[in-house]
C-alpha cells in the first residue's frame, strides 16, 4: 500500500523523528468461533457486564498498523507512538503484518510486550474463503499456491 501522510503518527524528539506508523481504522465483525472459547466469546463475554467493554467481537475496531519506522534504540518510542494511535481511534486491537523473518518484527518482539491476540496466535491464521462463484482456475491456485492476505483486503 502506498504511504498516506494525511494517515500517519510521528513521535518527534528535539524536532527528529524518531518513530512514525501510517493507521488505518478497519471495522471487522466476527461471525463464529469454534470451542468451548469461539462460545464464550461469541455468546457469553457480550451478556457480562464490563468484560463487554474489552472485545466486542460483533464490532471489533482494529487498527492496522504499517510502513512502521523507528530509530535505532528508540522500539520504546514506537510502543508509545502505536498506544497513542490505538487511543486516538478507541481501538484495543493493533494489527502488524510482517514477515516472521523480518528484522524489524524482530526488533519489535525483542523490545516490546505484545498483546494477548498475539500471544494466542502463534504465528499463523487459518481462513475461511466463500468460493462461490470463483473460476476453476482460481480454485486451482487457492489449493495449490501460497496465499498471500493483508488486512486491506477486507472489505
Amino acid at each position: 500500500a502506498a504511504l498516506n501522510l494525511e494517515a500517519c503518527f510521528v513521535y518527534r524528539e528535539a524536532g527528529s523523528i524518531i518513530a512514525a506508523a501510517q493507521v488505518e481504522l478497519l471495522k471487522w465483525s466476527v461471525v463464529s468461533i469454534p470451542g468451548v472459547s469461539g462460545a464464550f466469546l461469541m455468546n457469553a463475554m457480550p451478556r457480562i457486564a464490563g468484560l463487554n467493554r474489552i472485545l466486542d467481537v460483533k464490532e471489533l475496531r482494529i487498527l492496522r498498523l504499517s510502513h512502521l519506522f523507528f530509530a535505532d534504540r528508540s522500539e520504546s518510542a514506537l510502543f508509545a507512538l502505536l498506544e497513542a494511535c490505538l487511543h486516538a481511534h478507541g481501538s484495543k486491537i493493533g494489527l502488524i503484518l510482517l514477515d516472521a523473518r523480518s528484522p524489524v518484527l524482530r526488533r519489535i518482539l525483542q523490545t516490546g510486550k505484545m498483546g494477548i491476540l498475539s500471544r494466542s496466535i502463534s504465528g499463523s491464521a487459518k481462513l475461511r474463503i466463500d468460493v462461490v462463484g470463483m473460476e476453476e482456475d482460481m480454485l486451482t491456485d487457492l489449493r495449490t499456491k501460497p496465499v498471500m492476505v493483508s488486512a486491506a483486503d477486507v472489505v
